[in-house]
C-alpha cells in the first residue's frame, strides 16, 4: 500500500468499521490509525458510499450515526472521497453491460476505484469481481489499472497492518 494507489473502500467496509464490534472492525481502526501519516489519504471511497451509508442511520433515526457518516463524507487524514462524474457513470454502464449480475451501485464503486487509479478494492461484496481490462464500444481500449479485490478478513488485514508495520 503506498500514498501513490490508495486502496478503495467499498460501502461494506465503512459499515464493518465504524458499526461493528468485531476482530475484523477493530483491525480495520488499527489499520487506519497506522495510516494516517501518509502525505495523501491512503483510502478512497465515492460520495455515493455516503448516500448509501445514511439510508439506515436515517430510516432508524440513528442522527449520531449520521452524524459520523456525514462528517466522514468530507474526508479526512485517511480517506479521500471522490465525486461520482460522468465519465464514471459511462464506465460504471460499460462495466453492467458486460457483467449482467453486476448492480449499478456495485459498478460505480468500482468505476470509482478505476479512475481514481486504484490498484486494489477491499469489499465484503461477493457480486463484485476483479477488473483487468476494459474496452469502451464507441472509443475501444481503456488504459486501466488492473483491479485486484481485498476481503475485510482477518487473514487480509493482518497481512495489511504487517505491509504498515510501526
Amino acid at each position: 500500500m503506498t500514498a501513490s494507489t490508495p486502496i478503495y473502500l467499498d460501502t461494506n467496509v465503512l459499515i464493518l468499521l465504524l458499526e461493528s464490534q468485531t476482530p475484523e472492525s477493530k483491525a480495520l481502526q488499527e489499520l487506519l490509525k497506522r495510516s494516517r501519516d501518509h502525505e495523501t489519504p491512503p483510502f478512497i471511497t465515492s460520495a455515493l458510499t455516503f448516500s448509501e451509508l445514511l439510508v439506515r442511520p436515517y430510516r432508524l433515526g440513528q442522527t449520531i450515526i449520521a452524524q459520523e457518516y456525514r462528517y466522514l463524507s468530507h474526508g479526512n487524514a485517511w480517506l479521500s472521497v471522490a465525486p461520482v462524474t460522468a465519465s464514471i457513470l459511462d464506465v460504471a454502464a460499460l462495466l453492467r453491460a458486460e457483467r449482467r449480475a453486476l448492480k449499478l451501485p456495485d459498478a460505480i464503486h468500482v468505476a470509482s476505484a478505476l479512475s481514481a487509479g486504484c490498484s486494489h478494492l477491499m469489499t465484503a461484496d461477493t457480486g463484485i469481481g476483479p477488473v483487468s481490462a476494459l474496452t469502451h464500444p464507441l472509443v475501444g481500449a481503456i488504459q486501466i489499472e488492473p483491479l485486484t479485490l481485498l476481503r475485510p478478513d482477518l487473514p487480509t488485514l493482518t497481512s495489511l497492518l504487517q505491509s504498515i508495520a510501526p
